[in-house]
């Protein structure tokens, strides 16, 4: 709860704060300030919690409640702000770093995100706030995690700029999710099948939920007798088999009864790979990272449907 929290008031502080240029009623952006040089933008998250003093920047590169700086963010030089708070734990009543601002070009933000999806993974949340005029309409955000902190990436609708914030913040609800996964009963729960694996059959069994060609899915991953094997479960992803029928592999049919309907192809590369729907007109991708051959795989969907029907 307490991250939950964090990370509304670093969403509220982005989309309120003000543009470059303004200043603020708490002594914000001090435009006559000069502005520190830093190799890279990122390198400021590292800047949260310190004291100027600490950083070794001067009086002229900051005011009471900032300090300004330029640096390159994804090969693009633009300037910022860290903001500061009195931090009232110590007796000294010091100024520390407790965000990072930059404000930059809308036209970027969408290779901005794409750098932050190559470097941290995809957004943990995104969202839409409701219209208010004086944030330039309704404002579109998301969320990414660096493993310390929250990067808030957002624009108004009516806006030709958008902002780029980070804080440090307890680890979300989303990302604790993500690293802990399900177990299979729940994801029994979310797609009707259940694997009960012997005791020593697989090894570093994972299962997390994800998405596959942009459609809900769950993604299974095991080591079984040294071959590392993934799962892909796509809801009502039927039409994907289809297409997978007909995209020019030399597939074999595999298993045809009235639950399974399979086809198997050993690729380029000598990897497996078996494309399955059941009669919930799911859609499963399984995937072999190891050499193989059509016999083996047909042995691997076999182990499959007797562990997922627990049949011996």
């Amino acid at each position: 709860m307490k991250g939950r929290i964090l990370i509304l008031i670093l969403l509220c502080a982005c989309i309120c704060c003000a543009r470059p240029g303004q200043s603020t009623e708490n002594g914000g952006t001090n435009d006559m300030a000069e502005a520190y040089p830093v190799r890279d933008v990122t390198d400021t998250f590292a800047w949260i919690g310190k004291t100027p003093e600490e950083l070794g920047i001067d009086q002229s590169y900051r005011d009471l409640y900032s300090i300004r700086f330029t640096g390159d963010l994804f090969g693009r030089k633009v300037s910022g702000t860290a903001y500061m708070n009195t931090d009232f734990q110590s007796p000294n009543r010091e100024m520390r770093v407790r965000e990072i601002s930059v404000y930059d070009q809308l036209e970027y933000r969408e290779a901005t995100e794409a750098a932050l999806v190559a470097r941290y993974g995809a957004a943990f949340r995104e969202g839409i706030e409701p219209y208010v005029a004086s944030n330039g309409g309704a404002t579109y955000w998301s969320m990414y995690w660096t493993g310390e902190g929250v990067i808030t990436v957002s624009n108004g609708q009516n806006n030709d700029w958008y902002a780029f914030s980070y804080a440090e913040a307890e680890m979300p609800e989303e990302i604790q999710k993500q690293i802990a996964g399900l177990t299979p009963k729940e994801l029994m729960y979310k797609t009707g099948v259940l694997f009960e694996f012997k005791d020593g059959e697989v090894e570093d069994l994972r299962i997390h939920e994800t998405e596959f060609e942009g459609k809900e899915a769950f993604r299974v991953s095991f080591v079984r007798n040294g071959v590392p094997v993934v799962i892909h479960i796509v809801k009502d992803g039927e039409a994907l088999y289809d297409a997978y029928l007909n995209d020019g592999t030399a597939w074999e049919q595999g298993t045809l009864d009235q639950w399974v309907t399979c086809l198997r192809c050993v690729r380029s590369d000598g990897t497996g790979l078996i494309a399955e729907k059941n009669f919930d007109h799911d859609f499963w991708l399984i995937e072999t990272n190891a050499q193989t051959t059509l016999e083996e795989l047909g042995e691997l969907d076999d182990f499959l449907l007797r562990r997922w029907f627990m049949k011996e």
